[in-house]
């Protein structure tokens, strides 16, 4: 399985830590970001995939074949616009220079901030960069604003120049992960993939009972400390085995809609070709039984 460094995909490789997949059955590979996920996920270099519905977007209007068998979380913060501290907000931003990650989910979510304020992207200087160097970017004074996710958002706001104002709790419900996989697997599930799926509930059982151990273990993976990493994922929310089964099944809209809505913005934004209706890539068959 494909992942990238995201609080809400934590679960998987506090799993793997506690023992709860087989090294022989289950690999999780890390990539350097979202697009290179992505990437990976068209080379079939992968399996599985946990992605941001952004990106699940991007592959199904490009025609890959998967589905989305498991919602993983929901971004209630954890995604931002960090601006420098001496820009008064979002509408001091005109004209200035905002690094941003070349891929959906960035661009959407500076054109929501902007819009907040009645302008549009094209008020603004927009830099290409990857996650990983935006931190840099904004310390070398190459930007004046930066569009980030955690855990980057909180190593930013740790230099204290600067401030967050605008996030993804504004956008209930559009961002969020979810373990998408083959057609083929989603029809007939492997007991790989239960035995992955299955690992990350009894990881967040783990986590409910053990925050400081759970924090512990996963804070450096990171780059926080374990306090930091506790804080990060107040901007999280988990989705449980309950939630999967019905928001999953084909006729539940409590995610399909807003999910629809991000399809919308981001074909709005030129972000995506075209919008689609997202509600015929989920498939529930890992929840109409007991398992995971």
């Amino acid at each position: 399985m494909g992942t990238f460094l995201r609080p809400g995909f934590e679960p998987f490789f506090l799993a793997r830590s506690l023992g709860y997949y087989s090294a022989s059955r289950v690999k999780l590979v890390e990539f350097p970001s979202s697009s290179d996920l992505v990437l990976a996920w068209r080379n079939r270099a992968i399996d599985a995939a946990a992605i941001t519905s952004d990106d699940i977007l991007r592959l199904a209007v490009d025609g890959q074949a998967f589905k989305v068998v498991m919602l993983l979380d929901q971004s209630t913060g954890a995604d931002a616009v960090l601006l420098r501290k001496e820009l008064s907000g979002i509408a001091a931003l005109k004209g200035h220079k905002v690094a941003v990650e070349s891929n959906a989910l960035g661009g959407y979510l500076l054109a929501r901030a902007l819009e907040s304020e009645n302008l549009k992207l094209s008020d603004v200087q927009m830099i290409s960069a990857r996650i990983d160097r935006v931190e840099r970017d904004l310390t070398l004074n190459n930007v004046d604003a930066v569009v980030a996710y955690e855990p980057y958002v909180a190593r930013i706001l740790t230099r204290g120049a600067v401030k967050s104002a605008f996030d993804s709790s504004q956008l209930p419900g559009q961002i969020f992960g979810a373990l998408i996989v083959a057609p083929a697997q989603a029809e007939r599930p492997s007991s790989t993939l239960r035995e992955l799926c299955t690992g990350w509930f009894r990881a967040l059982e783990y986590f409910g009972q053990q925050p400081a151990d759970t924090a512990r273990r996963l804070a450096s993976r990171e780059g926080l400390t374990p306090a930091q990493f506790t804080q990060t994922l107040s901007a999280v929310k988990f989705t449980s085995r309950e939630e999967n089964g019905k928001w999953l099944h084909p006729n539940d809209a409590t995610m399909a809609v807003p999910w629809k809505e991000l399809a919308d913005g981001l074909a709005e934004c030129g972000m995506l070709p075209q919008s689609i209706d997202p509600a015929g890539l989920r498939s529930d068959i890992l929840f109409r039984e007991k398992q995971p």
